[in-house]
């Protein structure tokens, strides 16, 4: 009898643990999928952050273009206020000399 008491109990414990065992599995599947989730979350994340990463770096380059074209817009605005200024010094000119010939005729 005390074998059998003593067989009875290992053969508890162990189903005991073959439990626990299932249950552990169980949960290192779950975990096993959360985390194989989780990678994809990240991949994806990976990628649109190098895709923004990308974007941004194209719309610095389009920025600087801008500001590039937008200087030599200045300097040639520059340039003809200038022409514009002299040319109407010209007419000032011109206009006082006629007057100065039509006084003498």
């Amino acid at each position: 009898a005390d074998l059998e008491d003593t067989t009875a109990v290992h053969f508890r414990e162990l189903k005991d643990a073959h439990e626990k065992a299932d249950a552990a599995l169980h949960r290192i599947g779950h975990h096993d999928r959360s985390i194989s989730s989780l990678e994809g979350d990240l991949t994806r994340t990976k990628s649109d952050l190098q895709r923004a990463h990308e974007l941004i770096c194209e719309g610095a380059e389009k920025h600087t273009s801008l500001e590039n074209d937008h200087d030599a817009t200045r300097a040639i605005t520059a340039r003809l206020e200038a022409g514009h200024k002299s040319m109407a010094s010209m007419l000032a000119d011109q206009q006082r000399l006629h007057e100065v010939l039509d006084g003498r005729c």
